[in-house]
């Protein structure tokens, strides 16, 4: 009976310690304050705390401090004798005795999370982490299953050993290039892939990270091409189900690292920004059959959409163009991605350049009705007039939509914005919607005195945002709104789509809250009679 009682003990505390470390509410820091004094009450208190307590973490510094023989290099005087290594933060002083050694082993194995920052990169001199490696039987965080890891040139082998088979996710932090000139990036970087994914070969997700290089830039032309040959060993991870490349301009005209993507077999996920041009993945006979997300920037033409031709289960597009891209080729890049991807749901389009977009929308979209199964749509050419007939395009078209944005060039009170009738159009055509944002939208007086023949549809819309109002009337702006969409959620409108709303759209939105307080307080007088 006493056994049987002290296991459920056990299991309270492990759930409180649990419930304590995932409590979205506090910061880390506030998680380590209660988790703390909780190891200190009892043994059955102990050991779910310390889990609770070492499973994520944010420094290496306390378990380097573990060993009793570590001392501080920065501050120490004998810095000389350590040949150097006075540039590292700690360093071993001497051999580990098994006692600590033993102890070590025991908090390093309770590490799930590490997220390390680009200061801690030498928190612990090279020879030291060579011999903790050597000491060890296996990997130094055998049950590490997330890690953010930053590097720098030279890439010294001995640091993988911060990496276990038990790794699923792995974010590595490349320098900055005004701290590293781009000439050192690549040195041993093909080693260092290599390494890492040999001690890593279980890994599902994998992204890099840098501070953005301009790939247009022939001094970074090499080192850059070099990193995209190394990762040709991406081969060595077959379990790998997203790649990402954030901030991190790899040149690929080689096809080197596409090739080595294409031939994953689980890969479903894929952001990378690169130099794709048309013929990239020439050669390539098979590859991406199972991508549902994928993510491009630096596209150049719609041929080399082309390549991803047997990806026939992509959910959701991302695409960036080139500045070069060629502005007659955006028609037929839709045009390609409604015949290849019919039943995308996702589609996030924009051109990285104002200067190089269409002045109308009309001619892009004409082949949007090729995808009927569209939930989120996102078109950002900000250079580009909107008109009601370019949304009556994209309602038609995609009647399943559920978030419409449409972030172009925002209209006059004369002219060059959607009307009244867009609104009622969206309304009428894409019953599921519930997130619409317009750059701008003009409300007339002709609007105002049809207000009463607009139709009453009851339409389920919470979050409504405008770059730009131009109306005559707050309160009919109000009226004809309200008559569309009466169940628009107002304080999430009024925190805005993409930024707080203008100062005429507020002023709506305000007419608007009032109109559905005053249904409210109807509503239950009635309920009252009735009752």
């Amino acid at each position: 009976m006493s056994t049987q009682r002290a296991l459920f003990c056990a299991d309270i505390v492990s759930e409180i310690a649990e419930t304590i470390n995932l409590d979205s509410t506090c910061t880390p820091q506030q998680r380590r304050q209660c988790l703390a004094p909780m190891a200190r009450v009892s043994r059955s208190f102990s050991d779910p705390s310390l889990r609770a307590l070492w499973a994520d973490m944010n420094t290496l510094e306390p378990l380097i401090k573990i060993l009793p023989d570590v001392i501080d290099a920065v501050e120490s005087v004998g810095g000389l004798a350590l040949n150097g290594r006075d540039t590292y933060r700690y360093a071993l002083n001497g051999d580990v005795s098994d006692v600590a050694w033993n102890r070590f082993e025991q908090y390093a194995s309770r590490i799930q999370t590490l997220a390390l920052h680009h200061w801690q990169t030498n928190i612990l001199d090279p020879l030291s982490w060579n011999y903790l490696a050597r000491r060890a039987t296996g990997p130094l965080l055998p049950s590490l299953r997330s890690l953010i890891w930053p590097v720098a040139p030279p890439y010294h082998i001995d640091s993988t050993c911060l990496l276990s088979p038990s790794l699923r996710k792995l974010k590595i932090l490349f320098p900055f290039s005004d701290v590293i000139p781009p000439d050192q990036w690549a040195h041993g970087i093909r080693m260092f892939f290599r390494n890492t994914f040999l001690a890593a070969p279980n890994l599902r997700v994998l992204a890099m990270w840098s501070g953005t290089i301009a790939n247009e830039n022939i001094s970074h032309r090499v080192p850059l091409r070099a990193f995209g040959d190394a990762l040709s060993s991406l081969t060595m991870l077959p379990q790998l189900t997203m790649f990402q490349s954030l901030h991190f301009p790899i040149v690929v005209d080689n096809y080197s690292l596409l090739s080595a993507l294409a031939a994953l077999p689980l890969l479903c996920d894929l952001l990378l920004h690169v130099d794709l041009r048309q013929g990239q993945l020439k050669g390539i006979t098979s590859g991406f059959s199972h991508l549902k997300r994928l993510s491009l920037s630096g596209v150049l033409d719609s041929e080399s959409l082309t390549d991803f031709r047997e990806s026939s289960a992509l959910q959701a597009l991302r695409l960036v163009h080139h500045p070069n891209a060629a502005l007659l080729d955006l028609h037929q890049a839709l045009k390609v991605i409604s015949k290849q991807h019919p039943l995308l749901s996702q589609l996030i389009w924009r051109h990285s350049l104002e200067s190089h977009q269409p002045d109308s929308l009309t001619r892009l979209l004409e082949p949007i009705s090729g995808l009927r199964e569209l939930r989120v749509l996102t078109l950002s050419f900000t250079n580009a007039t909107l008109s009601d007939s370019d949304i009556e395009l994209v309602a038609t078209g995609c009647p399943c939509l559920i978030k419409l944005k449409l972030k172009c060039r925002k209209g006059s009170a004369q002219g060059g914005s959607p009307t009244t009738h867009a609104l009622v159009v969206l309304a009428r055509q894409c019953p599921s919607l519930s997130l619409l944002y317009l750059s701008s939208i003009r409300m007339s007086e002709v609007d105002y005195s049809a207000v009463d023949t607009l139709p009453v549809l009851d339409h389920g819309l919470e979050l409504l945002g405008f770059g730009q109002l131009h109306c005559e009337s707050d309160r009919f702006s109000a009226m004809v709104v309200d008559r569309l969409f009466p169940r628009l959620d107002i304080s999430q409108s009024q925190r805005g789509v993409t930024k707080p709303p203008p100062e005429r759209w507020a002023d709506v939105l305000d007419q608007l809250e009032s109109f559905q307080y005053a249904r409210k307080q109807e509503r239950q007088r009635g309920t009252q009679m009735n009752g």
